[in-house]
């Protein structure tokens, strides 16, 4: 396989490449297996600036919420205190993160603190976080 860009033949067998396709196989299934991440009639949405370098995107279904986190530049510590009103939920799992040595070379995750009633996020580098917590019957 093959990537065409800019007129270079990039080998997707090869790293960094086959990494990146990795982690965008990895997420296209996500976005396949919950649905929260399928189409925008599934539920609410939110997008929200944790701080200047962070974003976080919620998504929400029947049965879970789902979180985003974007770290866009440099390191940083963030609280994920956006929270779904809808139900009692429980607790936070994080599901993917694109610093996984799946993905990069020199992996280089997050610290992920679940211990807490929002979770927090410490960033090395520019990265991203998928989290998702069940929803139970109000």
């Amino acid at each position: 396989q093959v990537l065409l860009h800019r007129s270079a033949v990039l080998p997707l067998d090869h790293e960094p490449h086959a990494g990146m396709l990795r982690l965008h196989r990895a997420l296209l299934a996500l976005r396949h297996g919950h649905d929260a991440l399928q189409g925008a009639d599934q539920g609410p949405v939110a997008a929200e600036a944790i701080d200047d370098d962070t974003l976080a995107l919620v998504r929400g279904s029947a049965t879970m919420t789902m979180a985003v986190v974007v770290r866009l530049r440099g390191a940083g510590t963030c609280e994920l205190s956006v929270i779904d009103h809808r139900r009692t939920a429980g607790a936070w799992r994080v599901l993917l993160t694109s610093e996984s040595p799946d993905f990069t070379v020199d992996p280089a995750p997050p610290e992920v603190d679940l211990s807490g009633s929002s979770p927090v996020l410490r960033f090395g580098r520019p990265s991203a976080v998928v989290l998702a917590r069940a929803l139970t019957p109000e």
